[in-house]
């Protein structure tokens, strides 16, 4: 049966559509379509509203275009605007353009349109209305410099006012020591720079002026510090024998080191400060130790001056990082006292481990070599150091005999001085009021040998003919 009833409303409703068709759908093509017709109407010109402003500039009923050109022709007339930094007795300036000024203000552009609009966005322009106080509304775009223009004129104005600390010096004339000043040195504060800078230019105006931040750069060596050298606190001699050749190397080695100023802490070299020993650095052929052989070398007698000097430090009681002794002993030191340096291999280094700087004075005259070594005396008056040469071993090789039939019977002569083995060591003593307080050994050496060479002769004098009585000859 609810089939039968659903067929029937189907059928119903087919009639119904067919019955409606022909008025519903009927096409007039008789009437002509004009595809130019427009059904819109003009747009509306939007002005900004009143009582609004934008970077200061009163933007009441101004179109976007015209407020455009108004707000451009604000931000080039700032950007003539020039910065001026001051640093000291100079004077730098840069324009805005210079510095890369830009500016932008279309946010709050479209902010201002918005404002001005009659129909749609209501919500958002009722709500930006309500935020005006008393009927305005300041607006403001945003302008800055290029950071990185700046920071380099910032850059540029540190390399103009920087000076480099010149640093005291002592000299020692006619016995008595000279100190000149030097100066200090002046560097600019970059980062506290660019904050003075960026404040003065808050609201660029037409001239923004600031002051440049710089600093004091001390020197390494004052005149407070060498005002102090003034005391002796070693001095050691030595008498240089040889030739006057190793006499001019002793005295070139001294003159490169004389004047050597070391600040607390600092360290030196003297095979450094004597430079190397070459022809081209002055020096000269002499005997030197090599090997346990004297032979000539280049700057032959040079540790003479290293081991004058090390008996002058000594006594002064200065730091010794390095020290040697010779291969044989020397003559012009008791054995363990000497320094002996080879270029490379062997130095004789120190370091001031006082609190004042130290001064080392050095020359060699008349076979003379003297080392003085000037600081601050901080040592008691009563308290005195003595350094000591132990010998605990000592033992000579025999000659070396050269027997020579160029010489006759009876002729003796040495030809060289040997060396003896020998064991030693050095002692420091302490007294205090003249009374000794401490000893101590410093080191332990070992000095070879060498054997003396001795020339004898071995020639024969020549026989003398006998003499024979005078004859006669026989005659007729």
């Amino acid at each position: 049966m609810k089939t039968v009833i659903r067929i029937i409303v189907c059928l119903a409703l087919v009639v119904g559509v067919v019955t409606l068709a022909p008025e519903a759908y009927t096409i007039q093509r008789d009437t002509p379509v004009d595809f130019n017709s427009r059904t819109d109407t003009a747009p509306e010109t939007v002005l900004i509203e009143q009582g609004i402003s934008i970077s200061g500039i009163d933007m009441s009923g101004k179109t976007r275009e015209e407020a455009e050109a108004l707000l451009n022709d604000y931000y080039r007339d700032i950007s003539d605007g020039v910065l001026i930094v001051h640093a000291g007795s100079s004077m730098f300036s840069r324009s805005y353009q210079e510095l890369g000024f830009s500016w932008e203000f279309e946010e709050e552009l479209d902010s201002a349109m918005l404002m001005g609009q009659s129909t749609g966005r209501t919500i958002k322009k009722y709500k930006a209305l309500s935020d005006m106080h008393a009927g305005a509304m300041d607006l403001y775009g945003s302008d800055r410099l290029d950071r990185g223009a700046l920071r380099s004129f910032i850059r540029e104005i540190g390399e103009s006012v920087r000076r480099e600390p010149v640093d005291a010096t002592l000299t020692r004339e006619d016995g008595r020591f000279i100190v000149t000043p030097g100066q200090k040195g002046v560097r600019l504060e970059e980062d506290k720079t660019y904050l003075e800078i960026t404040a003065a230019l808050a609201e660029f105006p037409e001239r923004a002026t600031a002051t440049a931040v710089t600093d004091t750069v001390e020197q390494k060596v004052s005149y407070e510090m060498l005002k102090n050298v003034k005391d002796l606190l070693g001095t050691c001699s030595t008498y240089v024998n040889g030739t006057d050749n190793r006499a001019h190397n002793v005295a070139l080695g001294a003159s490169n080191i004389n004047g050597l100023l070391l600040m607390p802490g600092e360290s030196a070299s003297a095979s450094l400060l004597m430079e190397e020993r070459t022809q081209e650095n002055g020096y000269l052929m002499a005997s030197q130790y090599v090997d346990g052989q004297s032979v000539d070398t280049w700057g032959g007698g040079i540790c003479q001056v290293s081991s004058t000097l090390y008996n002058a430090l000594m006594k002064a009681e200065i730091q010794i990082d390095e020290r040697h002794n010779h291969s044989m002993s020397v003559r012009y030191l008791d054995p363990s006292l000497d320094a002996a340096i080879s270029w490379g291999t062997k130095d004789m280094r120190f370091t001031n481990n006082t609190d004042y700087p130290i001064y080392i004075e050095g020359w060699s005259r008349n076979r003379e070599c003297t080392f003085n070594v000037y600081g601050c005396e901080t040592r008691p008056a009563n308290r005195t150091v003595k350094y000591v040469s132990v010998v605990d071993e000592e033992k000579y090789p025999e000659d070396v005999i050269t027997y020579s039939a160029d010489f006759p019977v009876g002729y003796t002569k040495k030809t060289s001085s040997g060396h003896p083995f020998i064991r030693s060591h050095m002692d420091k003593i302490v007294y205090i009021d003249g009374e000794q307080v401490s000893r101590e050994t410093v080191h332990y050496d070992t000095y070879n040998s060498s054997p003396g060479k001795v020339i004898v002769g071995t020639a024969q004098p020549a026989p003398t003919p006998d003499t024979q009585p005078e004859t006669t000859p026989a005659g007729g």
